[in-house]
């Protein structure tokens, strides 16, 4: 069924193109379907409509439209009237956008009838990338006439499908947990029990192999008011971070930690998994500089005896990677281990988010390559939780 949404109801209000005659009443519903996961393939839309160059309509929409694809739009031709002749043909454009750029487009050429009908007008990945020559659309990837006959077109109706069987199928779109319908199978990582504090905790920490997994279920969080964390957009990696000559490139990255990810996308990956982003013991919210023994991180780093590192007291240089120059695989240095045994990095190769927040800043505790001594299980640093950083990732905690 059409559903009541900002799309529909601003083209009702908005997008008008009308003809000549005593009462041109025709409408056109233009179904917009798309089988590519968004935002992250595409995260705006733009619909134009005109006549023969003389009337054009211009509409664009964001985030909210986007995911929640399919949707309509309607052009009503009796709203405005330019002077064109009713038998004049209009064209429908529709394109997907990503950072302003097109990255994919629709168009269709018909006319007005008296009949109220349906113009399915899909999205699908086949077309990604794909620039057609003037007066040509993509469809099925291959560049066509875009005339539609307005006579074969559905009626509009209760119940009409808008998606196209050119893509029927929608990208998967998970809103839970993992193991849910549409969100993946759970990580196979491992976990140790903290001694104190009655939690567990990731052997180590989260992979990029890991996150990417949990990406490819396109996560959607629950509606929110919260301007970092309310946006699917959040939980994507910074890519101007991810380029950066001191973040691992290409093959062989997979085991190492993922870094360049929001606060919010670390909390929302621990919640995917079953998990929760380490914070307070009993997993309670707590300030990024409330005392180190109140935080699960740190009581899992430290152990019962309190240390200063994972393993031992006095600074060791080669132990943990915290004099190099980028990361390691997760769990790969044997020697980066101590307090619980099996549990790895807990001191250098990446800091690692806590949920310990105060404003708009989020610690993350450890240190990373290149932090020296600064990397004790009692070493804390802010950092603002709406930007990704190269040297800061996480792992999660639970239930023992």
């Amino acid at each position: 069924m059409v559903k009541r949404s900002p799309l529909l109801w601003a083209g009702v209000a908005l997008a008008a193109l009308t003809g000549c005659g005593d009462a041109p009443s025709g409408i056109i519903r233009v179904a917009i379907s798309t089988d590519a996961p968004t935002p992250v393939t595409f995260e705006g839309l733009t619909i134009t409509a005109r006549r023969t160059n003389k009337t054009e309509l211009s509409d664009d929409f964001g985030y909210d439209v986007v995911t929640d694809l399919p949707d309509a739009y309607v052009l009503s031709e009796k709203e405005l009237y330019q002077g064109e002749s009713n038998a004049d043909p209009i064209t429908v454009v529709v394109e997907g956008k990503k950072d302003g750029q097109t990255v994919i487009a629709r168009s269709a050429v018909l006319r007005f009838s008296e009949r109220s009908v349906v113009l399915r007008m899909p999205l699908c990945t086949s077309c990604l990338g794909k620039e057609c020559p003037l007066g040509q659309t993509c469809k099925q990837g291959q560049c066509v006439d875009p005339t539609v006959d307005e006579a074969g077109l559905p009626e509009d109706a209760a119940g009409v499908a808008l998606t196209d069987p050119e893509c029927p199928d929608p990208a998967p779109r998970c809103t839970g947990a993992c193991g849910s319908a549409g969100c993946g199978p759970c990580p196979q990582g491992g976990t140790v029990t903290a001694p104190q504090g009655g939690f567990s905790i990731d052997a180590t920490e989260v992979t990029r192999a890991a996150y990417t997994s949990w990406l490819a279920t396109n996560p959607h969080p629950p509606e929110s008011g919260d301007a970092d964390c309310g946006l699917a957009t959040a939980y994507y990696p910074d890519e101007e971070c991810l380029a950066k000559s001191e973040v691992c490139q290409g093959a062989g990255c997979e085991g190492h930690p993922q870094v360049c990810v929001k606060w919010c996308a670390a909390d929302a990956y621990c919640a995917w998994a079953g998990k929760r982003l380490c914070g307070g013991v009993d997993g309670k919210f707590i300030k990024t500089f409330a005392p180190a023994a109140e935080h699960e991180w740190y009581l899992a780093c430290a152990s019962a005896s309190s240390q200063g590192y994972p393993y031992g007291d006095t600074y060791e240089k080669t132990t943990c990677n915290t004099e190099g120059t980028t990361t390691t695989p997760a769990g790969s240095l044997a020697t980066c281990a101590g307090s619980v045994p099996g549990l790895f990095d807990m001191s250098g190769n990446v800091a690692e988010w806590e949920n310990a927040c105060d404003g708009s800043n989020c610690g993350a505790r450890g240190g990373g390559y290149g932090s020296l001594s600064s990397s004790k299980c009692g070493d804390t640093f802010p950092f603002a939780r709406n930007e990704g950083y190269p040297n800061v990732g996480f792992r999660c905690c639970d239930a023992p």
